[in-house]
């Protein structure tokens, strides 16, 4: 898997952006333990679902890639 540009979010690389409505159904539909972050087998799983097949090391790559505040997964705003 290869991430999306800096700063670009996880849709960076898909030509103009999902409408925000979008964005939070797929967010709220793969947060699947409700914390309101998508940690990497969650972004593995949405990744299925998009037919990516990212193993988990490319999650812990692309969620590194995106992740601006360190935390370890990726809040609503990085998602998008």
């Amino acid at each position: 898997a290869t991430p999306p540009p800096a700063g670009a979010g996880l849709f960076g690389g898909f030509g103009a952006p999902p409408s925000p409505e979008l964005v939070r159904e797929l967010f709220a539909k793969f947060d699947r333990n409700g914390d309101g972050r998508l940690d990497a087998a969650e972004l593995q799983d949405l990744a299925f679902e998009l037919g990516e097949v990212w193993t988990p090391e490319a999650c812990v790559r692309v969620l590194a890639a995106l992740d601006a505040d360190g935390s370890g997964a990726l809040d609503p705003d990085e998602f998008a």
